[in-house]
């Protein structure tokens, strides 16, 4: 926000006889519990001596350096079938899913 939109902007609440103040304080009020809960669940997460150990890799994800990200582009509905585009580095790929069905937004190739 530049400075002259936020002068025209406390010209307006002061002209309005409006107290931002009291909404202002609200916001802090939120902003500071919502940063105590997450220093919170950070501390816990650091006093467990079991933190980051044995950590095992579902057996459904499959790493991205195993594969290439490729993003959907676009996508168009033939017959029973949804052709659905992706823009991956060395090229283009097209994947087909069901029509009734939602392209996925990447896919790994």
């Amino acid at each position: 926000m530049n400075s002259n939109t936020l002068n025209e902007a406390f010209r307006q609440a002061q002209a309005r006889g409006l107290n931002c103040q009291v909404y202002a304080a609200e916001i802090y009020r939120q902003q500071g519990e919502g940063i105590s809960q997450l220093q919170g669940v950070s501390q816990g997460l650091m006093n467990n001596p079991n933190y980051g150990r044995n950590y095992t890799q579902p057996s459904n994800v499959r790493p991205f350096d195993n594969g290439q990200v490729c993003f959907n582009k676009g996508n168009s509905v033939s017959g029973a079938y949804r052709n659905c585009f992706y823009q991956c580095v060395g090229g283009n790929v097209v994947q087909s899913v069901g029509a009734a069905e939602v392209c996925p937004s990447s896919i790994i190739r």
